[in-house]
């Protein structure tokens, strides 16, 4: 009866702390939700959220690179329910974020245990990167609820192989792809966790249920990603090789995307590699060979992203590994709980153990709150970040622009950004058809300019010379909060 008692406790206490974890995900990614302008990628999805069918909307997801339509369906009924604000229209990416928690949580439960899947929730629930993605009206955050939630029913029909659960595991996947066409990829981890339980004694079941739970999938998607993928461009970016080891790093959630202005924040990323590089060492060291396998396999999904996107010609970028980034908080996790829960494990000798048990828990508890403590500047940092200026400029222009006036952006692009906020948000159409994507050599080439004429560069100062600016009559004019740093500079000709 006491046995019960303590494990009921026990589970309340497991409920209610992942109930936190949950909360604690939610506020962080509601928290300046709608505090920065679209940048480029968004607009794009914003601009297909406010046709007025949904068939101009999928439209507009076919002409876009590897879009899959129903990231793209729920942004137009959002526009619908809360309007197209900032907030309004990246609130299900908040969400989607918040709610893939859960299966990231069950996931891990399944193969390290509740502690270890705890504190791996946590650290994704509060990694600045994930957070970064889910205050973003893209696809992101949808493929990580999916590709959690489609390994875990994938997993879970394997230990259990009824028909019902391989029915909702091919559903559940089939619609994830139509999120995202990465949620495929989880079937990769599928595969490994299926070879290190060879030897079930219902194997073949599982492997025939398996291969016809990939037919459907594959039948379902099929038609979509034909579809969709017709509408691509081929693109020639290409690979950044010297890049590839710093993306993967910022992907992972090692190192920051922005500029960190606290160095406090160091502190975070510090001992996630040096806690996710433990972590490495003790699947080694105590052979979990589970463990090495979905390592394995998340290796193997890192390398075939980067050779897609060198077969398509695009480019390697973090964002398209976010969805991995939990797997560095089960490291992180391994290495709190195991390299400190007793003296046999990687630290401590092998003697005395109940000596050692309150240390071990009161110091992975300091590391747990320091994890904590720390990412609160790494966090602070990333609010900071200006992901575009493209609703402040656009609103200078509604106020300032006079008929015969010209208005440049370069990148040629990045026009569609300003595009959007004249039209959708400050209805003045008059002006968006004005806006004009140009690029630098375009520019110089032009043997006239207004004497009025408005010019946006997104990025960097340095995609147009200071010295033609300056011969050419252009003035700065200070932007957003921050004018030495925007996103996007704004020039007018005086």
């Amino acid at each position: 009866m006491e046995c019960d008692q303590n494990k009921s406790s026990t589970q309340i206490g497991y409920s209610l702390s992942l109930f936190f974890i949950i909360f604690l995900g939610l506020g962080l990614r509601l928290y300046h939700l709608g505090a920065e302008s679209f940048w480029y990628d968004e607009a794009g999805v914003a601009m297909a959220a406010m046709q007025e069918d949904l068939a101009g909307a999928i439209r507009i997801a076919r002409n876009h690179a590897a879009a899959m339509p129903l990231d793209y369906v729920v942004a137009w009924f959002a526009a619908r329910w809360w309007g197209n604000s900032e907030w309004a229209l990246r609130l299900p990416a908040a969400l989607w974020s918040t709610f893939s928690l859960i299966p990231i949580f069950f996931f891990f439960k399944e193969i390290a245990g509740k502690q270890s899947a705890l504190l791996a929730t946590l650290m994704t629930a509060i990694s600045p990167f994930a957070i970064l993605f889910a205050q973003e009206l893209r696809f992101y955050s949808a493929l990580l609820f999916f590709y959690y939630l489609t390994t875990l029913l994938m997993i879970l029909s394997i230990k259990h192989p009824t028909w019902r659960n391989f029915v909702l595991f091919g559903l559940i996947a089939a619609i994830g792809i139509y999120f995202h066409l990465f949620v495929g990829l989880a079937l990769c981890n599928g595969f490994f966790y299926l070879i290190v339980h060879r030897n079930n004694p219902q194997i073949k079941r599982i492997i025939i249920r398996s291969f016809l739970s990939l037919v459907v999938i594959g039948l379902l998607v099929l038609p979509g990603y034909l579809y969709f993928s017709h509408g691509e461009q081929h693109f020639e970016f290409g690979l950044d090789i010297p890049l590839i080891p710093m993306l993967v790093m910022q992907g992972v959630g090692w190192i920051p995307t922005y500029p960190l202005t606290n160095q406090l924040g160091w502190i975070f990323y510090v001992f996630s590699i040096i806690a996710a590089i433990v972590g490495c060492i003790l699947i080694f060291k105590k052979r979990y060979t589970l463990l090495k396998a979905l390592l394995t396999s998340a290796l193997i999904q890192i390398l075939a992203i980067i050779l897609a996107d060198q077969f398509s010609g695009y480019f390697f970028a973090a964002r398209q590994i976010l969805f991995l980034l939990p797997f560095n908080a089960l490291l992180i996790s391994l290495a709190v709980y195991e390299s400190f829960k007793s003296p046999t494990s990687l630290f401590f000798p092998s003697q005395n153990e109940q000596d050692y048990s309150v240390v071990n828990r009161i110091f992975a508890g300091m590391m747990i709150a320091g994890l904590l403590i720390f990412s609160i500047p790494a966090n602070v940092d990333s609010c900071r970040m200006e992901k575009s200026t493209a609703r402040e400029i656009s609103e200078i222009l509604s106020n300032q622009y006079q008929p015969g006036e010209s208005i440049f952006v370069i990148p040629g692009w990045n026009a569609l950004t300003f595009q959007y906020y004249l039209t959708y948000r400050l209805n003045r159409p008059d002006i968006a058809r004005v806006v004009t994507g140009v690029s630098t050599e375009a520019l110089y080439e032009m043997s006239t300019l207004t004497d009025q004429t408005y010019l946006i560069i997104g990025g960097s100062y340095n995609s147009v010379h200071p010295d033609w600016l300056h011969n050419m009559n252009f003035v700065k004019q200070p932007v957003g909060e921050n004018p030495a740093f925007s996103a996007e500079l704004f020039f007018t000709r005086q």
